[in-house]
C-alpha cells in the first residue's frame, strides 16, 4: 500500500520482454517511412512528369507487331479452310461424275 502522496510504482518488465515490443516499434516505423517515401515519390513523379514509361514507343511497336502477326495467322487459316473446301467440293464433283 502506498502512503499519502506516494504513488504506487509498477514494476518494469525485464529487458527480454521488451525486445518483442521494440521490434514491433522498429517495424512500424520502417513501414511508415516506406509508405511515406512511396507516397511522396509518386507525387514528385507526377509533378515532374515522369509517370509514363521511358520505353512506351517500344511497347507500342511490340503490340503492333503482335497484332499484325495475329492478323496474318488468321488470314492464313482462312485461306487454308477455303482451299480445303474447294478440294472437298472438287472431290465430291469427281465422285458424282464417276458414279454417273
Amino acid at each position: 500500500m502506498a502512503s499519502e502522496g506516494e504513488e504506487e510504482r509498477e514494476e518494469v518488465a525485464a529487458p527480454e520482454s521488451w525486445l518483442g515490443y521494440g521490434w514491433h516499434l522498429v517495424k512500424k516505423a520502417g513501414h511508415g517511412t516506406y509508405n511515406a517515401a512511396h507516397y511522396l515519390g509518386g507525387k514528385l513523379a507526377h509533378i515532374f512528369g515522369v509517370t509514363s514509361p521511358d520505353w512506351q514507343f517500344a511497347i507500342d511497336i511490340h503490340e503492333e507487331m503482335e497484332m499484325k502477326a495475329r492478323e496474318e495467322k488468321e488470314e492464313e487459316e482462312r485461306a487454308f479452310r477455303h482451299l480445303q473446301e474447294r478440294r472437298a467440293k472438287a472431290l465430291r464433283d469427281l465422285e458424282s461424275q464417276t458414279n454417273d
